[in-house]
């Protein structure tokens, strides 16, 4: 929807208008079922094929466009009709939609039960008749999702009625625009007063504040290289923020971790304490929907669920919004509380205040999941956001893991097999009683018509590699998403009659099977551009795989939401690799700050007597163990020992010894609370802690230990990914795009490891620590050229070390005065 209040016009579509039509949170949604979008899809298809076989005129998504007057403002207003039966003095327009209902619902639906619904139809209809020149009238065709049994509710409403009905919707919708104007004038002033949160600019921090603030004047992209300790969080929150509340646009802060979400509130704190001006700005962190729902369940029908069931009502009842909006930050925990208390659902509670925020502090997954991802076109009328990506060197991965899946045949024998005669069959026939073997039996039968397709595949395809079937033009389209609809029907039917409780907990095997399945059809749908569609032999079975390889595609889709684009993180070199990997396009701005501590404070050195390839790690354990001892020795410290995999650590540190040195190794499946031991004993300054760890693991990222709570790293080997069938398909993928497979798949992400797990030693600007790299291949191409050019700016060869213990000696000399003591 495009609102110009100056120019007088409003150009949206009929969907956007129709929003209007009742309270609530102007669509904005999240945690969408891609199952539940399917099933609605393939019901529409169904009815509107129906009606084509029927014999008379029928024109299925009918488009319309027309221009109206609405006081003094133009209207300018399109959509599809589901389907239109013109004939000579009268139009038929139906409107169909799935409705989560049984029978005894679906004969108690009223027309008024759907108000936006109904204002679809009748915009259809208005659009129709100045099409046809002709009256209309108008079916709202409800379906049940669950039976696929029809109700068709009339509507006979004159002509006058449709002409108040638009004018009335567009008054609604000029309302929302001028509060949103309104309050942009009122922030827009705010904004004007705010200042960088702290009294000194750093020249890295103005260089990126610069970048920002022309970024968003262009509406363009940044992709920002940012060191530790530079304070990129305030460089990039503060100008965004202003540019944000300047014209009316949300302000979108995706990160990686939940962590992360506080250290965005507290910036926004400290930005929002430099001045004592009024109003402030809103900002809401989100929490995922399975940490919202107040009943554990995850029943999310309003026929189901009792906090769900009228909710918006309720929530304008006891005017929650209101008393939410008394706060600056809407933080998840206040939000389950009070939504749990008014028997509201706090998911829904936090999508309605999410209309109300400027900033968004959300996980990718808000962003970039398919099965979860916001429309952020709803938050304001006519203004796209701007969208912040913090820690962006992790979105290439994530996106790749949320954009790929598997099915195997094992899990589908073994849910049949559940269903048949497990405690899944019992547990339905202890809800449903006999009608849970015919329930069990149209399961059994979707079950394996699945596990035939999977063969017919098998049979399709051709041998890539051991153990391997490649499907050169991908899974048959269409037949996927229909099993998806289907498994979405029957689950459907199945809550609808065991009391909205029987896909969660025992039954939860069914609704996790069937989200699995939807992101698999949704998948197969996007063709195989950067995707890898193969099955594999395993488990006694077979396991179909779709794989994204290159994730450019899905995630410059998704920026075109957005006006401007920031992303920054202190692991992104090469800058140009990343920029082409994360589909930021080429006109993308590149920048990198210069480092925020002095360089004499941090020793960078490569040991190149050692090798740590596959084939030679096993001969080089012991001598790898003596270079760890010497440096955990060369002055008493904490430090950690990098490894590119667990069997390697064990094997090198079975010949460690150094007195004195307190060994902790990072287990495989470590719990949250032993993770938390580990770091309070690293937080000892001095304690003499050596950590054995894995490169890109928990430990080696995100967290800080400044001062002298970790004062070194021995990084060991690139940390090059394991050769797999999907890390070569990769490599060919992008060897055939662009050239530098082998720099795509394997050298880049592993000496993205390496530098984040070197960025764990210098976290402020009066830190000391020495980064050790172990194995001759750091010292030449393409590896050298890899490394930062701030380790190394007169060449790599300067780095090498001739005598690693001398080197260290005097390095760790220079501190001894007391005076230069490092921290």
């Amino acid at each position: 929807m495009r609102i110009d209040l100056r120019n007088r016009t409003i150009e949206c579509s009929v969907t956007a208008l129709a929003r209007y039509a009742s309270a609530g949170s102007g669509g904005v949604r999240a945690g969408s079922w891609i199952a539940r979008a399917q099933l609605g899809q393939e019901i529409h298809r169904r009815r509107q094929h129906q009606s084509i076989a029927a014999g008379a005129e029928y024109i299925p998504e009918r488009h319309f466009a027309a221009e109206l007057r609405v006081d003094d403002f133009r209207l300018r207003l399109e959509g599809r009709a589901d389907g239109v039966s013109p004939a000579r003095d009268l139009v038929l327009v139906d409107e169909i939609k799935s409705v989560d209902a049984d029978a005894a619902l679906l004969a108690r639906a009223r027309l008024e039960d759907y108000p936006r619904y109904l204002a679809q139809l009748r915009l259809y209809r208005l659009l129709a008749e100045l099409e046809y020149g002709v009256p209309s009238h108008g079916r709202l065709v409800l379906i049940s999702a669950a039976t696929g049994e029809e109700r068709c509710l009339d509507d006979v409403e004159d002509r006058p009625a449709l002409d108040a009905l638009v004018a009335d919707l567009a008054r609604r919708a000029l309302l929302e625009a001028e509060y949103f104007e309104q309050r942009r004038s009122r922030l827009a002033e705010y904004a004007a007063a705010l200042r960088f949160p702290f009294d000194d600019i750093r020249p890295g921090q103005r260089l990126l504040v610069d970048q920002v603030e022309e970024t968003l004047c262009e509406g363009g992209r940044l992709l920002a290289g940012a060191p530790t300790g530079l304070g990129k969080t305030a460089a990039v929150l503060h100008p965004a923020l202003r540019h944000a509340l300047q014209h009316g646009a949300p302000l979108v802060y995706a990160t990686s971790k939940n962590t992360q979400h506080e250290a965005a509130l507290h910036c926004l704190r400290q930005i929002a304490g430099t001045t004592a001006a009024f109003p402030p700005f809103r900002a809401i962190s989100l929490r995922a929907k399975e940490r919202m729902c107040a009943t554990g369940s995850l029943t999310c029908h309003e026929e189901l669920c009792s906090h769900l069931r009228g909710c918006q009502n309720r929530i304008t009842r006891f005017q929650l919004e209101e008393r939410s909006l008394e706060r600056m930050d809407l933080l998840p925990d206040n939000i389950f509380a009070l939504g749990a208390a008014h028997e509201v659902c706090p998911f829904e509670l936090q999508m309605t205040l999410t209309g109300h925020a400027d900033v968004i502090i959300c996980d990718y997954n808000y962003v970039f999941d398919p099965r979860v991802a916001m429309d952020f076109a709803w938050l304001r009328p006519g203004v796209r956001p701007v969208l912040i990506v913090d820690e962006i060197h992790n979105l290439a991965d994530r996106a790749r893991n949320s954009h790929s899946a598997v099915l195997e045949t094992r899990d589908i024998r073994a849910l049949e097999e559940d269903l048949t005669c497990g405690a899944l069959h019992e547990l339905l026939a202890a809800r449903l009683g006999p009608a849970a073997q015919h329930c069990a039996m149209e399961w059994s039968a979707l079950l394996r018509a699945i596990h035939d397709a999977l063969n017919g595949c098998l049979h399709e395809a051709s041998p890539a590699a051991p153990g391997v079937q490649r499907l050169e033009g991908g899974y048959p389209e269409g037949v996927f998403r229909q099993f998806a609809a289907s498994a979405q029907m029957l689950n459907l039917r199945l809550a609808l009659a065991g009391g909205g409780t029987l896909l969660a907990g025992e039954g939860s095997a069914l609704s996790a099977f069937t989200r699995n399945l939807s992101l698999f059809a949704w998948l197969a749908e996007l063709g195989t551009e950067g995707f890898e569609h193969y099955l594999t032999a395993e488990h006694g079975g077979a396991a179909a795989r779709i794989v994204c390889l290159a994730p450019a595609r899905v995630l410059a889709r998704r920026y075109e939401d957005f006006q401007a684009v920031i992303g920054f993180s202190a692991t992104l070199h090469p800058l140009d690799f990343h920029r082409r990997l994360l589909g930021l396009g080429d006109d993308c701005r590149l920048v990198q700050a210069p480092p925020a501590f002095p360089p004499g404070r941090r020793l960078i050195r490569i040991d190149a007597g050692v090798r740590t390839t596959f084939r030679e790690r096993g001969a080089h354990a012991a001598a790898i163990a003596e270079r760890i001892a010497a440096v955990a020795g060369a002055r008493r410290g904490n430090y950690m020992a990098l490894f590119p995999s667990h069997g390697f650590m064990r094997a090198v540190m079975e010949h460690f010894h150094a007195d004195g040195v307190e060994v902790i190794m990072q287990e495989e499946r470590a719990s949250d609370a032993r993770r938390s031991e580990i770091i309070q004993r690293m937080r000892a300054p001095g304690r003499g802690v050596l950590l054995a760890c894995i490169q890109g693991g928990v430990f080696a990222e995100g967290l800080d230990f400044p001062g002298e709570e970790l004062i070194g790293a021995i990084i060991v080997g690139p940390g090059l990914p394991a050769v797999s069938y999907e890390r070569e398909r990769m490599r060919f993928w992008y060897e055939d795009e662009s050239g530098g497979g082998f720099e795509y798949a394997y050298l880049y992400p592993g000496l993205q490891r390496v530098i984040q797990s070197a960025g764990r030693v210098i976290r402020t600007a009066t830190d000391t620590g020495v980064i050790v790299l172990l194995d001759e291949r750091f010292t030449r191409e393409p590896y050298a050229s890899a490394l930062p050019p701030d380790w190394a700016p007169e060449g790599v060869w300067r780095l090498v070390s001739r005598d690693l213990a001398a080197d260290l000696r005097d390095f760790w000399s220079q501190w001894d005065q007391p005076e230069m003591k490092p921290g």
